[in-house]
């Protein structure tokens, strides 16, 4: 039951359980700030638009339909669009045993945060039974104005460790609706995360996404910025801040966190003296974590690494733009530990 005291609220629970900024006498919804779609919005229409070319397709939400923008699947294709109630992992469970085989293409639709209740469920499943499911993981980064309790930071670092998993990140809604195409390509159990965060769509083709590539957005041969989704505009500005110091930086979109573009990164790493990755996860079991670990295996001694992220802390509420910045996730913060991590030329004798 929601909103005593406000009519507007109680008559129309949904968009008011986690409510945007409204006048508070009429009880309207301020208008948004951007004219940009988020990626949720790009996400939903996307795969109505899929459902309608394939009668295969289902999808199946724990009690999420609007937020995760499936409310036009469910009313186009009732049957198609299942609500399984408040209930993450009973929904993973299902959306497993519906996808083994392959016959039916489903997409579990989770928020980041409601994916933890379902660890095991992926892991016995939907990973051990090779179930190639799609899992959209909705509210990827943080939670911006719901504090310690819905923050989608630490998604990474629990389907990392499963077999099996692949997971990817677009950075934008072109990227995502390329993902989405290809994902069931793969045959094998995919996590697509993203932010509930205003994005872009070009007014491109949409092409297959071969498994495991990154894409290079910019070249430069003395530090190498990785920018995992929509931190890739950062990384830009912050290579635009670098080139004002003579230092060119190389960013890259690894697209795929799982399985890595290892022939892509070894040939990048031997041309930079410093690697720095971006990301808004949790630094411990992150993308961070998983470059380090690849620079070890491969021997890549030489390598100085410094990684951007979200520390060893529990997130309390604040804007996006604060809490970017509380975590020197700019571009001004993380130039200045480049100029700061960058080796000094020696001097001439």
């Amino acid at each position: 039951v929601k909103g005593q005291g406000m009519k507007n609220a109680i008559n129309n629970p949904t968009p008011y359980h986690g409510a945007k900024p409204f006048n508070r006498i009429t009880g309207e919804f301020h208008p948004p700030k951007s004219n940009h779609p988020t990626f949720p919005k790009v996400f939903g229409k996307h795969l109505l638009k899929m459902a309608e070319e394939d009668p295969h397709l289902v999808t199946i939400t724990p009690a999420m339909p609007v937020g995760s923008c499936l409310d036009g699947f469910m009313k186009r294709y009732p049957d198609r669009c299942i609500d399984v109630g408040i209930a993450e992992g009973h929904s993973l469970a299902y959306a497993g045993g519906m996808g083994h085989g392959g016959k039916l293409k489903v997409v579990a639709c989770v928020y980041s945060s409601f994916l933890q209740r379902a660890f095991d469920n992926i892991y016995h499943d939907v990973c051990v039974q090779r179930s190639p499911i799609v899992i959209a993981i909705d509210r990827a980064g943080l939670a911006t104005g719901d504090g310690v309790t819905a923050q989608g930071l630490y998604d990474i670092a629990f389907l990392n460790c499963m077999p099996n998993m692949v997971i990817t990140q677009p950075r934008n809604g072109h990227v995502l609706k390329e993902l989405l195409e290809s994902a069931f390509d793969w045959n094998c159990p995919t996590a697509i995360r993203y932010p509930n965060l205003s994005t872009t769509e070009e007014n491109l083709p949409l092409e297959k996404r071969p498994l495991g590539k990154g894409e290079v957005l910019a070249e430069g041969k003395d530090v190498t910025l990785i920018a995992l989704g929509h931190m890739d505009k950062i990384a830009l500005d912050t290579r635009t801040l670098l080139l004002e110091e003579g230092i060119e930086a190389c960013v890259i979109d690894p697209v795929f966190i799982k399985p890595l573009d290892e022939a892509l990164l070894l040939e990048k790493f031997q041309e930079s003296h410093l690697i720095v990755t971006i990301e808004e996860h949790a630094l411990q079991g992150g993308l961070g974590s998983i470059i380090n670990h690849f620079i070890m295996q491969k021997g890549l001694s030489h390598l100085k690494v410094v990684n951007i992220g979200i520390p060893d802390t529990f997130i309390e509420h604040g804007s996006h733009r604060h809490l970017l910045e509380k975590f020197g996730i700019t571009p001004e913060a993380i130039a200045k530990q480049v100029l700061e991590k960058m080796p000094k030329p020696e001097l001439a004798l």
